[in-house]
């Protein structure tokens, strides 16, 4: 305990000794795995950096070992710990750090008050407090950890603090609460009744902590996000979006006769290689990526005759239904050429970039929420009028989320923009499915109108050519530097519209 305190800077708890002894050098050692204790204090000078990371990035890091023998050490004395790991009852589950939130937690709000609590705990409750509390399924609402004798309640969807408790603790290990500060900021948190409060906390640490699931309830969506945290994961729409790019690159580039038909098919069996063969490096959606499935939904989306498509494998039904998608790309391309009022930007580029989309969608299987009832057929050149631009309404900004989608729409007339908000989705807030904001005049209203929504941390879906650097800034003021994943899938976005 006092070894990982120097060297890793955390307060430890022993959870379990690791079976059996491993070899060094000149010893052996035993490894004891242990929970840590947030926040951390600064490691001595043994340790460079010390980063958090799932079983599986950490064997990745441990085979940049140039030593085999340390390598196959280390590899063996993880494997090890997640063994143990698993035989922990999920009761007595390890703390929740605060980095275990896929994107960064938000702060509290100048808008808040202070409540005073009437709880007292004893030591055994304590200790179930201090666990946390980690959501498994969407249902779940709450992400919750123990800092510094405080207690933070964020919404699991969104990251936004709405309790942050404060504990005294006694000399047995019981503690009470001295104060819990509530949010009050209402595009984050719409409840202003201080008793409705108060209740409410005391009813998450009774059932979601001190009586926590003995084991944690698991669906789809929360094992696709445990996975998604793998490289090369084929439920990420960045990994499918980078894919999909491929082939449109080479597509466009052929039409130019800058590409060849053997470096298309190139492509398409690398991408088709990347959804059916466990050589090519790509972890796969469990269930989805398989013909009853992907292969069903190609065929259904795709265009593909399904009397002639319904036995054969997911190799044949995608590798056909990317031929598919060249032959409209082409077709769109040559169909853009015979239009005289077309450019390529805006006017092309955004109608492939619609393609794009809804390919990736399909191969994730959310096509039915952000392109409801549409197939590769229905995308077709849509010619441009000689007053293109005027009184036509644009999406600024796309982005997908639970349950559908938000976009920013504008619409310009003589050289004025006006915008507003618009959602495809069940409001959280608003219990809306179908929201519509007021038109506004300026890009900072409309800026407010997005902000009531986390939408730097959704998944960009088209951004207008246009507006790419004013949406670039906006998303550096709202978007940690070190939000990498976030930034990958933004840029992707950015990247197209360029």
């Amino acid at each position: 305990l006092r070894a990982v305190h120097e060297k890793m800077g955390y307060q430890g708890r022993i959870l379990a000794s690791i079976p059996r002894l491993f070899g060094g050098v000149a010893s052996q050692s035993n490894f004891y795995l242990m929970e840590a204790k947030h926040p951390s204090d600064r490691p001595n000078w043994q340790t460079i950096q010390t980063k958090w990371v799932r079983f599986e990035e950490a064997r990745e890091l441990i085979r940049q070992n140039q030593t085999e023998k340390g390598k196959d050490r280390d590899l063996a004395i993880l494997d090890a710990a997640e063994k143990a790991l698993n035989k922990i009852p999920y009761i007595k589950h390890p703390a929740v750090q605060p980095e275990d939130y896929f994107n960064p937690l938000k702060e509290m709000p100048k808008q808040h008050i202070c409540l005073r609590p009437k709880l007292a705990f004893d030591q055994e409750q304590m200790e179930a407090i201090q666990r946390g509390f980690f959501p498994t399924v969407m249902e779940q609402k709450w992400f919750i950890y123990f800092t510094n004798n405080r207690l933070r309640l964020h919404r699991s969807w969104t990251g936004i603090l709405i309790y942050d408790v404060g504990f005294a603790f006694d000399e047995t290990g019981g503690a009470c609460v001295i104060e819990a500060i509530v949010n009050r900021d209402r595009e984050e948190y719409q409840n202003t009744d201080d008793q409705y409060d108060l209740t409410q906390l005391a009813d998450i640490i009774d059932s979601e902590l001190i009586h926590g699931l003995v084991e944690p309830a698991v669906d789809g969506f929360v094992e696709a996000l445990q996975l998604a945290s793998q490289p090369k994961y084929l439920g990420s729409p960045v990994v499918v979006s980078e894919l999909v790019q491929s082939l449109f690159d080479i597509a466009v580039r052929m039409f130019i006769n800058k590409a060849t038909f053997a470096e298309m098919i190139k492509v398409n069996n690398q991408i088709t290689s990347a959804f059916t063969d466990d050589s090519a490096g790509y972890t796969r959606m469990p269930g989805w990526h398989s013909s009853e499935q992907l292969g069903q939904a190609l065929i259904k989306y795709m265009g593909l005759d399904p009397d002639y498509y319904k036995d054969e494998n997911l190799t044949c039904i995608l590798s056909e239904s990317l031929a598919g998608v060249v032959n409209k790309l082409n077709q769109i391309i040559k169909d853009f050429l015979k239009d005289p009022q077309a450019t390529w930007e805006p006017h092309a580029l955004e109608q492939l970039n619609e393609v794009h989309s809804f390919v990736v969608a399909v191969l994730l299987g959310t096509n039915t929420i952000t392109h409801e009832g549409m197939t590769l057929d229905d995308f077709k050149w849509k010619p441009v009028d000689s007053d293109s631009g005027k009184d036509i309404k644009h999406t600024i900004i796309k982005m997908g989320a639970e349950g559908g989608n938000i976009q920013l729409a504008g619409v310009e007339t003589d050289g004025v923009w006006k915008f507003r908000v618009e959602t495809e989705m069940l409001d959280e807030h608003d219990n809306n499915t179908a929201l519509e904001r007021p038109w506004v005049t300026t890009w900072r209203s409309a800026l407010k109108q997005l902000d009531h929504y986390p939408w730097p941390f959704l998944t960009p879906l088209s951004i207008h050519p246009p507006f790419q650097k004013q949406i670039t800034a906006a998303l550096k003021k709202r978007l940690d530097k070190n939000a990498q994943d976030k930034w990958q899938q933004w840029n992707i976005v950015l990247k197209s519209t360029s």
